[in-house]
């Protein structure tokens, strides 16, 4: 979600970059598949609850990273479907707090909203996004030694700069 928040903050750097589109889809579709079948992969039920926190917290910067990259009228995103599901707990969670006297709810009441949540959410994965490869280094063995140069070159121009 961090990578998501500054992909929004820096739009206009950004958004020109060859084969951004890339990297928007799969960070999306990454994020939807965590979602939709996290409980398969992430490392406890709690980081999955995390994850859902968090999506909640960002609702508003997806809706805007949507309009910056223009991903609503991309087939292959799956943005739609990430912010459903934070509006669906945003209405839960003001729901929850209607009944409140100061209308704030407590760390666990947040929790005990998420997981209630989980019964009522229909999360609906894009075509192929309801599995997954496993991840194998070796196979972007090549990918990743082209990236890790292009950082070096990119910290020695900025070391030599200053």
């Amino acid at each position: 979600m961090s990578l998501v928040r500054f992909l929004t903050t820096y739009t206009a750097d950004l958004k020109h970059l060859t084969h951004i589109e890339i990297l928007l889809d799969n960070v999306v579709n990454l994020l939807a598949l965590s979602f939709s079948a996290g409980e398969a992969f992430l490392p406890s039920p709690l980081a999955y609850d995390d994850l859902f926190y968090k999506l909640v917290e960002t609702g508003d910067i997806l809706v805007k990273f949507r309009d910056n990259y223009e991903l609503g009228k991309r087939p292959t995103s799956s943005i739609d479907t990430l912010i459903s599901v934070s509006t669906h707990y945003k209405e839960l969670l003001s729901d929850g707090a209607a009944g409140r006297r100061g209308k704030n709810l407590t760390s666990a009441q947040v929790a005990g909203v998420i997981k209630q949540g989980y019964e009522t959410l229909s999360i609906q994965a894009k075509e192929g996004l309801d599995s997954w490869d496993k991840y194998k280094e070796a196979d972007e063995k090549v990918f990743l030694k082209k990236m890790a140069r292009a950082v070096v070159v990119d910290v020695k121009t900025l070391v030599s700069e200053t």
